[in-house]
């Protein structure tokens, strides 16, 4: 049986997505001014490359435990 893929969303609504939540974080003074949509799709990118959900599940919430830490604003 075949693989079935869910369909990709439009990376612009994607993004748009993103920047919603990165503006309510930071109108919350809870995360980082400078982070950006593209910043936080290509880190989950690379999160999900190095750590697939085929047994890795430790790793990959490593990873983002490290980006949600490095999301935070610097005091």
């Amino acid at each position: 049986m075949p693989i079935r893929r869910a369909p990709c969303p439009d990376p612009t609504e994607l993004l748009t997505a993103i920047t919603t939540i990165l503006d309510a974080g930071r109108a919350a003074g809870d995360l980082r001014s400078d982070v950006t949509a593209e910043d936080i799709a290509a880190s989950l990118i690379g999160i999900f490359t190095v750590a697939p959900p085929s047994g890795r599940q430790a790793r990959a919430a490593r990873l983002l435990d490290l980006l949600m830490d490095g999301l935070r604003p610097i005091r």
